[in-house]
């Protein structure tokens, strides 16, 4: 059963935005129960469109559940005027079940080529319980079917048998696709492009909030900051916020990288939007914008930093990791890196340990990525001992997801990603650029030195403390 159409009051309604009340607490702990992943206060980006549903449900094995939640009270509802509004004009930024069902539809059909899932509707009633709906007329009953709603004394229990009366359940549904699809402005693809990974609440929660101001957004490594940025311009933008955005890479190559990725998100999302309106670009190209984001700070020259600061003095600006800055910061603190990150510290002769490490792991996974971080005279002279030996590569566009081997130095690892890593040389770096590049890599990563130096000694330090933590 669905309904066709929602009842109204003749009175004026405004959006609602819904809180974190107790019901929607309750609904909430089903995921840690079932099979549920549960949303609210969400929108969904489509062409030049963006819609807001009140509440969503996923259940791999049911489909998705749409909820309407509404503040009606047991005094309101017994005298109102109930009339059936299947045409009835809505709150520009609200959504009928029947529109909700067009745009899922259609958003799923075009990217993911599948438009039959099933979508269920419920009302979401915070101000009236079981025991009063009991009491209202049954013309009203027919428009609110009690089935269909989940009131405020409704425990996780009766909610969770509720949703589950609605259909029989069937194989489980590509859910992390599914709603990658419809939430593309939160949505981290991989660097392989074969995953994606939906933000956190702490990385929704920064996306939606307006940018204000010159600050600092601190994140360790490997938590999809980069991506992040790249979501926040495409939000800014398709809403209008910011008439135009910059991001700032550190490199040309990390701007190449960016661009791509850019497209990529777009696309698939299936969101018209005008790319003039977002700069990729890199620090000897950087000009005045609504909002400036700042990739990597602690790789930028104290100069450009106060000049940025200077230029963008009536404008947004936001550096990502500045070290040892004054400014007012504020955190992403959830990595998608395991807590157990695999890190090696090996000492011995670099260069040949190196190479027979190279061999040892491509050899052993034909398939796997291994990239080299070095100097640059290390990297040519890697370049040039290993043609014919293994496959290998300078760190591009066209090879940074390749199977074999890449060679990059410092100062292109920006947006480097591998399987392993070896870091060479890591004395003639700081402990920032060195611990930024051991984190590129998704399995293991190799720390090969001959002589001790400050920088291995605060990066064991560091690993150390994190451990430590890790632990508790």
């Amino acid at each position: 059963m669905s309904f066709d159409f929602l009842p109204f009051f003749n009175k004026k309604e405004h959006l609602l935005v819904v809180p974190d009340s107790i019901l929607v607490k309750q609904l909430k702990s089903l995921s840690t129960h079932a099979n549920i992943e549960v949303l609210h206060n969400i929108e969904i980006f489509h062409h030049k469109e963006s819609f807001t549903i009140d509440l969503m449900l996923l259940d791999n094995t049911r489909g998705l559940y749409i909820f309407e939640s509404k503040q009606w009270s047991f005094e309101e509802l017994k005298n109102a005027t109930v009339q059936k509004a299947h045409n009835q004009k809505r709150d520009s930024n609200t959504l009928a079940f029947q529109q909700a069902h067009s745009i899922i539809k259609n958003k799923l059909g075009e990217v993911l080529h599948d438009n039959n899932i099933a979508i269920h509707n419920y009302l979401l009633m915070e101000n009236l319980s079981a025991h009063e709906y009991e009491h209202l007329n049954d013309s009203l009953k027919s428009l609110l079917p009690k089935e269909r709603i989940i009131f405020n004394d409704s425990s996780p229990f009766e909610i969770l048998n509720k949703l589950a009366k609605v259909s029989d359940p069937h194989p489980p549904l590509p859910g992390k696709q599914i709603l990658a699809t419809l939430l593309t402005q939160y949505t981290i693809p991989s660097y392989n492009g074969k995953e994606v990974y939906l933000c956190n609440q702490e990385q929704k929660e920064w996306i939606q909030k307006p940018v204000q101001g010159i600050f600092n957004l601190s994140s360790p490594p490997n938590a999809g900051a980069s991506s992040i940025l790249l979501l926040k311009a495409i939000y800014e933008v398709f809403t209008n916020r910011c008439s135009s955005v910059t991001i700032v890479k550190p490199t040309a190559t990390a701007q190449d990288f960016a661009c791509v990725q850019l497209e990529e998100i777009i696309n698939h999302g299936r969101i018209d939007l005008d790319l003039s309106r977002i700069t990729v670009t890199t620090p000897q190209k950087v000009e005045k914008a609504d909002l400036i984001l700042c990739d990597d700070a602690f790789a930028l020259d104290d100069d450009f930093v106060r000049f940025l600061q200077k230029m963008q003095k009536r404008h947004a600006l936001v550096f990502v990791n500045l070290p040892e800055s004054s400014l007012e910061t504020q955190q992403l603190s959830h990595s998608f890196t395991p807590k157990e990150f695999d890190l090696r510290f090996v000492r011995t002769n670099p260069y040949p340990k190196a190479i027979h490490l190279l061999y040892i792991l491509t050899h052993h996974d034909p398939k796997t990525t291994v990239a080299v971080v070095s100097s640059q005279k290390t990297q040519q002279q890697l370049h040039e001992d290993l043609q014919g030996f293994l496959e290998v590569a300078l760190l591009d566009l066209q090879h940074k997801t390749k199977p074999g081997v890449m060679l990059c130095n410092y100062e292109q690892v920006y947006d480097l990603h591998a399987n392993y890593l070896l870091a060479l040389d890591a004395c003639e770096v700081s402990h920032d650029i060195l611990n930024y590049a051991i984190h590129k890599a998704d399995t293991k990563s190799y720390v090969l030195y001959e002589q001790n130096c400050d920088t291995l000694a605060t990066l064991r330090m560091q690993r150390n403390t994190i451990n430590e933590n890790n632990q508790k």
